[in-house]
Parts: C-alpha cells; structure tokens; sequence
C-alpha cells in the first residue's frame, strides 16, 4: 500500500501538472501584441486639408513679447473666418490671402488700414478674410508696457488642401472575455 503522503502529493503533482498543460494552451491561443487581429472598418472621409494663419509683426515689438496677444488675436478671427470660407476655396488647391491690419493701443481698428496686401485670386476668400478681421474686433488692448500707440501686423490666411491619399482601413481590435 503506498504512503498516504505520496499520494497526496502526486496527487498535487498531477493537479499542477494539469494546470500548467491547461495554462500554456490558453497562453499559446491568446494572441502576440504584435499581430493584428480585429475587424476592418473602412477608412472615413476626413475633412481634406488645412486653414489657418500666421502672423508677422511689421511694428517694433519694443523688447515685449506679442505672441500671446497675437495668439489670441488669432484664435477670435479664426472662429469667424472659418464659417465663412468660401465652399470654391475648399474645392481648390490652395488659397492664400494677406491682410495688413494696423490695431490701435486701446485694441480698435484703424479701418483705412485693413488692407489686402497680397490677394488669393479669388474675391470670395479675400472677403472672407477681411470680414473676418473687421468682425472679430475691437480687439484687447495692446499688452501692458507697449508704449506705442498701435502695431502693423500682416495676417496671412491660408487654406491647402492635400491630395487625395488611398483610405486606409482601421484596425477595430476585438474585445474577448480574455482581455477585460
């Protein structure tokens, strides 16, 4: 008859044994971080191309820094100019309109200075762009410690569209039991 010690542990032999087989099967089946696996959803249009604008200061800065006055500037003409951009200026190639804009101490707008500096071609941008402009201000005052009584800025609009690429399908990963 054998011990009744041996037997417990082949029996906790057997058991882990069992366990480990079980394991690495389980460990096998789960996939490697490195394949792919899930379901391919086609690639959704996306909103082709870029607008946006830049900024070049004409003024003497004075030694103060107007990249955030400028940045702000920037972000309240943007809102307005976006809406009203022209449906033919998203169809074309690229756009490029520049205004000069000389902004007054108190953050008005000199208006006999908004002026198109360099036109896209086409009228209905540049009047998007200098719509926007006139819309947006008055504006902040100019920063703390400027002593002059305005600053010259020419804005550039811009507005690229990229060529079409090939849609690339997304890779949705499938969420298993397993995983969560």
């Amino acid at each position: 008859m054998p011990h009744r010690r041996t037997v417990k542990y082949d029996a906790l032999f057997f058991f882990l044994a069992a366990a480990a087989f079980l394991f690495s099967g389980i460990v096998t089946a789960l996939p490697l971080p490195s394949t792919q696996q899930g379901h391919l959803i086609p690639a959704q249009p996306s909103r082709a191309g870029a607008s946006g604008f830049s900024f070049k200061i004409l003024s003497s800065t004075e030694g103060i820094d107007l990249k955030p006055y400028t940045v702000t500037l920037g972000t309240s003409i943007m809102r307005i100019f976006h809406p009203k951009l022209p449906k033919k200026a998203v169809a074309r190639e690229k756009e490029t309109a520049v205004v000069r804009v000389r902004i007054q101490k108190d953050g008005s707008l000199a208006d006999k200075f908004v002026t198109i500096e360099s036109s896209s071609g086409e009228k209905e941008f540049d009047a998007a762009a200098l719509s926007a402009i006139r819309a947006a201000a008055p504006f902040g005052r100019l920063p703390e410690g400027y002593s002059g009584d305005h600053i010259d800025l020419l804005i550039s609009f811009y507005r690229r569209n990229n060529p079409p690429l090939e849609p690339q399908p997304k890779l949705v990963p499938i969420v298993t039991a397993l995983n969560q």
